[in-house]
């Protein structure tokens, strides 16, 4: 009996065997296609979102210096042998004096030279005669009475300032210097100074202001006899036929100086001089008011709390005569300072108190006294400094210097006669007279008496009574210090002659344009340097890191006020810069911490690239497995039919009886 070949019937058993291996390797493939799609893609993502922020760790800020000569010719001054950085300075690193620290922003300084005409001048002279006053007056450089020809300094600026079209105003991003030389006016020769046993009529021009103290109603003396003047706004004048002034005692009017030195302008070489005489004082005026160094580190603060100790070391009697509560404005330190720092919050505190309540203290400033004469001496302030340094706490608990408050201590001591000095190998700073104010860093430490300030009226001539001075300006000065200020004159002693409380020579309690320049530009300096750094880092997370919506708007937000900053940095509004500044920072850190917390990407990318890639895997495995045409098919139901057929075709009979089967009985097929 023959029967069906089931071997006919068997599918592909090796396709089979290789299926998980062919499974795995195609789900492989698509993974890793998968991952490096989704890298391409999200870079391409994080590209189109930002644009490349370039931060290093320094800034480098232009500044415009614009120099406008009065009463020169322009063929005595050569301006390219001017503008030589040997000459002036083409570059300024601005850097802190104490410690020799860093700021980490470079000035690149460009000069105008502008030589105004005959009229211009000739209109000068004209209101400086409308304002002059004559007065007979002890000379303090000449020792003796001269005649003397006297010009409101402040009217002086002002008229350079309303007058500023004349020179096409001040630059937009800088500063304005003025050298004038006014020999018409009544000036000094050679011949007057140098052989005075002639007695030649000596009648010298100057500038003057007048500071009355606002503590005890002192009026501050010889403040006629300056050179200069400058201040109120970017601006300084220097007129350099003016003088001699005792207070700059080295530098006499120009017109003595050339006959002195046999200088004659129309040679090569008197060219040449002129030119770098010229160029020391612009030098100087450069580096005072223009891009000036810094004391201590100007730490931007939201705020600034002055705390403030007063230690009385004087007799009963003193005390009833100047109460020390009148040498003191709290009122008026507040406001000089919010209005130098009008972006952040101010605060003066005062104690007041014997010596007697504090017998640690006592015992230090007694141990410290030099006897210089009977009943005088001075107290070396190193020794009270140290134990000041010690105890700090017993006097301001909470000392803070960040940037959310900056704590500046000040120690006044008051005594009757004797006072405070700072020694340095054998020289005595203060020997015959009080120190007044040294700023420490830490702390500023202060000393008047009774005798030489409270009651200086009674000493000077012409008298003035018991009128005095008081803490207020003092405090102001050294604290000035503490936030970073140095004195105007620090490069040259001309720069003494400025409307500022860091200046020697003025009595000044606010503060000038340029101290406020300064000091707030580096603290939109120092902003900006961390606003831009913080956007920088966070930029470069998004590329392992999953990047949200809303911190990279954060981040751009940020990006566009650190431009508008720098805009109105450029246009030296320094508050607003500031106040963006900060925006941008706050904008920067947040987008920065958001994205720090989030996942890295590329743990997350390769889970889902595997995930996907066997499901992809799978799928193309199914499609291929179903499309496939086997080697050998099963048979049909059709063609099984046909098959029982050929055996059912020779039966003799069927027979089926009800439900019972089917009995089928079959001849076999001949062959």
């Amino acid at each position: 009996m023959n029967h069906v070949d089931t071997e006919d019937w068997k599918t592909d058993s090796p396709a089979e065997d290789n299926s998980v291996k062919g499974l795995v390797k195609r789900a492989a493939y698509c993974s890793l296609i998968v991952v490096i799609l989704f890298a391409v893609a999200f870079q391409a993502a994080v590209a189109a979102q930002h644009t490349t922020t370039n931060v290093t760790a320094s800034r480098k800020v232009s500044l415009d210096i614009k120099i406008v000569f009065i009463g020169f010719n322009k063929s005595n001054i050569d301006t390219e042998y001017l503008a030589w950085r040997e000459n002036l300075p083409s570059q300024k690193a601005n850097n802190i004096m104490v410690g020799e620290q860093e700021t980490r922003v470079t000035y690149d300084l460009r000069y105008e030279f502008v030589f105004l005409e005959h009229s211009f001048k000739q209109k000068l002279l004209d209101s400086l005669r409308r304002i002059s006053v004559e007065k007979e007056l002890e000379n303090p450089w000449f020792n003796a009475e001269t005649h003397n020809v006297l010009y409101d300094a402040n009217k002086v600026e002002e008229w350079f300032y309303k007058n500023r079209a004349d020179y096409s105003g001040f630059p937009g991003n800088g500063y304005t210097f003025l050298i004038a030389n006014l020999t018409e006016l009544p000036s000094v020769s050679y011949d007057q100074l140098a052989q005075p046993w002639k007695n030649l009529a000596i009648s010298p021009h100057y500038y003057s202001v007048e500071y009355v103290d606002e503590d005890l109603g002192y009026r501050i003396r010889n403040r006629q006899f300056m050179t200069a003047w400058g201040g109120h706004y970017r601006m300084w004048f220097f007129d350099v036929s003016a003088g001699p002034s005792f207070n700059t005692p080295e530098d006499p009017p120009l017109q003595v100086v050339l006959k002195a030195l046999k200088i004659d302008l129309n040679t090569q070489y008197g060219r040449v001089w002129l030119t770098q005489y010229l160029a020391d004082y612009l030098w100087e005026a450069v580096w005072n008011f223009a891009v000036p160094q810094f004391v201590h580190e100007p730490i931007y603060s939201k705020r600034y709390r002055f705390a403030i100790n007063i230690f009385d070391n004087r007799t009963d009697l003193e005390r009833t005569s100047v109460p020390v509560d009148k040498t003191v404005n709290t009122s008026r330190i507040k406001s000089t300072f919010k209005e130098l720092l009008p972006y952040s919050e101010i605060e003066v505190s005062i104690k007041m108190q014997n010596f007697s309540s504090d017998p640690d203290l006592a015992r230090v400033v007694k141990e410290s006294f030099k006897i210089i004469d009977v009943g005088t001496g001075y107290v070396d302030v190193r020794p009270v400094y140290r134990y000041l340094q010690l105890n700090i706490g017993k006097y301001v608990p909470r000392i803070l210097r960040n940037e959310e408050e900056v704590t500046i201590p000040m120690f006044c001591f008051v005594f009757s006669k004797q006072h405070m000095a700072y020694t340095s190998k054998w020289e005595v700073r203060g020997y015959r007279a009080s120190l007044q104010g040294i700023a420490l860093g830490d702390m500023a430490v202060i000393s008047l008496t009774q005798y030489y300030e409270l009651e200086r009226g009674a000493i000077v001539k012409p008298p003035q009574g018991t009128k005095g001075i008081g803490f207020s300006q003092t405090v102001i000065h050294e604290s000035g210090h503490m936030l970073g200020l140095m004195h105007p004159f620090q490069f040259g002693q001309v720069g003494d002659f400025v409307d500022s409380p860091m200046s020697y020579f003025a009595h000044s309690y606010d503060f000038s344009q340029f101290d406020k320049d300064a000091l707030r530009r580096m603290h939109a300096d120092r902003i900006l340097l961390e606003s831009s750094a913080k956007l920088a880092e966070a930029y470069e997370l998004p590329m392992t890191r999953i990047a949200m919506p809303m911190s990279l708007a954060r981040l751009n937000n940020a990006q566009d006020l650190i431009r508008r900053a720098e805009q109105e940095y450029e246009r030296m509004n320094y508050v607003e810069a500031v106040s963006l500044a900060l925006d941008a920072r706050r904008l920067a850190a947040e987008g920065l911490r958001e994205l720090r917390e989030m996942p890295n990407i590329w743990p997350l990318a390769a889970i889902c690239g595997v995930i996907i890639g066997v499901v992809v895997g799978y799928y193309l495995s199914d499609i291929r497995r179903k499309t496939r045409r086997p080697r050998s098919l099963p048979p049909s139901s059709t063609q099984l039919d046909q098959r029982i057929l050929q055996y059912i075709a020779p039966c003799h009979s069927v027979h089926a009886y009800g439900s019972q089967p089917l009995h089928v009985a079959c001849l076999p097929r001949k062959a």
